[in-house]
């Protein structure tokens, strides 16, 4: 078994040697594009936001319309925000229903000395 696993991974070693550069033959691979999956030596590679692209992917997503957060996190967000706004909403009102509550009587003759909890 540990025989087979070294073999494999000695011809592993053996084609990442021999991997080439997509535009220059000659020269060896260092780095593969997430994007489009070819192999490139290191100057036909450049980093664009975090990530190691070819000029033909970079010139690819620079031309598209730029989209700064996907469909499902936009969504996300304005849920958030309605369900923000309905939950104030509802404390408000549910506030002005408690206010609503409260005896007449509680606010009138505040200014005599009768007051609504020294009442019988």
């Amino acid at each position: 078994m540990d025989d087979e696993v070294y073999a494999g991974m000695s011809m592993l070693r053996r084609d990442i040697a021999n991997i080439r550069c997509f535009n220059h033959a000659q020269r060896e691979a260092a780095a593969r594009c997430p994007e489009c999956g070819r192999h490139f030596c290191r100057e036909c590679v450049s980093e664009h936001s975090g990530r190691f692209l070819c000029a033909t992917c970079i010139a690819s997503q620079s031309s598209g319309k730029v989209d700064s957060l996907p469909s499902r996190a936009r969504l996300r967000s304005m849920m958030q925000f309605v369900a923000g706004i309905l939950l104030l909403w509802t404390l408000l009102y549910g506030m002005g229903a408690g206010l609503l509550q409260i005896p007449s009587v509680f606010h009138e003759d505040m200014d005599n000395s009768a007051r609504y909890w020294d009442e019988p």
